[in-house]
């Protein structure tokens, strides 16, 4: 048999409230796999507040990545880790006699995607799990749990010679 690059994915795609939760997205690289890259795409992340009159709410988010070996020789090594600003519009309406602000966060490829080359494992290895972990976080460190409707979607995936 030949040897050959094969692609594992996965991923997350989440309507309604954009979640507060890790999301996790577990990769299994089989025994013999050499991992070469793994990146993020398919971003997508928007979410939509209206009619607030709590100035509070409208503030800095971000999304944490972090991609780390949970099965393998490897295990608990983390070889990817970052925080990424998400953008934030919004505007207030101050004719009343309680400002109202609206507000909108989103983000795609350009803001939350990335791409990382990489070479972990042995031919005569066992087989390694590739997590991706992430999660939606407030400027303030609480959630803004009422950004709906939203969506939460990624996708996940790992390149790997065998």
């Amino acid at each position: 048999m030949a040897s050959r690059y094969h692609w594992l994915t996965g991923g997350v795609s989440i309507s309604g409230a954009i979640p507060s939760a890790t999301q996790n997205t577990n990769i299994v690289v089989p025994a013999g796999g050499v991992i070469k890259k793994f990146l993020t795409r398919d971003w997508t992340i928007a979410g939509l507040k209206q009619q607030t009159s709590v100035v509070g709410l409208v503030r800095p988010y971000y999304v944490s990545q972090l991609v780390q070996f949970t099965a393998g020789p490897n295990i608990n090594r983390v070889i990817y880790n970052s925080n990424k600003a998400v953008p934030c519009q919004w505007t207030a309406f101050e004719a009343v006699a309680v400002p109202v602000y609206d507000f909108l966060v989103n983000a795609g490829d350009k803001e939350l995607a990335f791409s990382q080359q990489c070479s972990y494992g042995k031919s005569s290895g066992p087989s390694q799990t590739l997590q991706f972990q992430t999660r939606f976080i407030a400027g303030s460190g609480t959630y803004a749990g009422d950004l709906t409707p939203g969506t939460y979607q990624y996708n996940f995936a790992v390149l790997y010679y065998l």
